[in-house]
């Protein structure tokens, strides 16, 4: 596991975005999380610029400096999600490099996952 090996990065020293899942958020901070949203925010409180969680079929939230976005993912079923969190670090990358709003560039990151789940491993 990557995620506890981690840990000793906080708190932040540096702005830095943080992308993970909630799983790995815990293991990062040794904190238990109810959502996304609490991870984001405690992701926030450690010293992240920007922090972008996802929770499975939960909703996933993005917090920045701008405030707090959550979105829930399209149900989707029969795909394997191999790869799934490269594509959303993609997306949410190049959403912000272009200029988008957090929420903007959370919607491309779920919809970039999405469309590689969809082409990647088709049901």
């Amino acid at each position: 596991q990557k995620a506890p090996r981690l840990s000793h990065l906080f708190p932040l020293e540096h702005p830095v975005t943080v992308i993970a899942n909630r799983h790995e958020v815990e293991a990062i901070l040794a904190a238990d999380f109810s959502t996304a949203a609490d991870a984001t925010k405690s992701l926030m409180s450690a010293g992240a610029h920007a922090a972008l969680v996802t929770d499975g079929v939960a909703p996933a939230a993005l917090a920045d400096g701008c405030g707090l976005a959550s979105l829930s993912p399209k149900p989707l079923s029969g795909c394997s999600v191999t790869g799934a969190g490269d594509a959303l670090t993609a997306g949410y990358t190049g959403a912000r490099l272009a200029g988008r709003s957090g929420a903007a560039a959370l919607d491309a990151a779920m919809s970039a996952a999405r469309r590689h789940m969809e082409s990647s491993h088709p049901r």
